[in-house]
């Protein structure tokens, strides 16, 4: 941590550094701070419902060859969204990798796309691994991401979620702040005029100390 802030430091191109961490109150004591929270969703799928009208069209799509559909959408929604980053080319590839030895008797990556009059409105990509009970089936649907513009949308991706067939359960991991409000709410509000100054005391580096 230490060569980090002073190589960071000494490139003088970044003044924040981010990270995903599985144990955040180690970071506090080198200067990070949360800024966004993750939550998994685990639940029987038969015991919940979707409430909000679903609206657009859904069409099952080839994940990897949707790629630039998915980024569509992810661009689009991202500057609205606490705690998600960019994504270029190579990081989409590595979201949509599916080597088979990863997958732990699951199926392949699945892909919907959700289009509303101006365009894809919403993907989602998941995965489905095949239970069987002496009570029938209990398959489980992995979710990796639903991301979607408006309430409908959302709604309409979910729908198509819980109703995939043979299976009872559900587990989306991480689920964050996955859809904004219709109209723009939920936006960060607009920046004011501010004057703020602020005396630091960073003894690792020293050198930071200072206003």
């Amino acid at each position: 941590m230490e060569r980090q802030l002073r190589e960071v430091r000494d490139a003088g191109r970044e003044p924040v550094a981010v990270l995903w961490a599985s144990e955040s109150p180690i970071y506090p004591r080198f200067g990070y701070g949360p800024a966004a929270q993750q939550l998994v969703l685990d639940l029987r799928t038969r015991e919940v419902r979707v409430t909000a009208p679903p609206s657009g069209a859904v069409r099952l799509v080839d994940p990897a060859a949707s790629w630039r559909t998915f980024a569509e959408v992810y661009d689009r929604e991202r500057p609205h969204r606490t705690g998600w980053s960019s994504r270029d080319e190579r990081w989409w590839a590595f979201v949509l990798a599916d080597p088979p030895q990863r997958r732990d008797g699951a199926t392949e990556w699945r892909a919907a796309v959700v289009d509303g009059p101006d365009g894809p409105a919403g993907y989602a990509l998941w995965r489905t691994k095949g239970v069987w009970t002496p009570a029938g089936p209990e398959g489980r649907v992995l979710v990796r991401e639903v991301v979607a513009a408006d309430p409908g949308a959302y709604a309409a991706l979910w729908r198509l979620l819980f109703d995939i067939d043979l299976t009872r359960e559900l587990t989306a991991e991480p689920v964050g702040a996955a859809c904004r409000r219709a109209g723009g709410a939920g936006r960060p509000p607009l920046p004011h005029p501010v004057d703020v100054v602020l005396d630091v005391t960073d003894p690792l580096p020293a050198v930071n100390t200072g206003r």
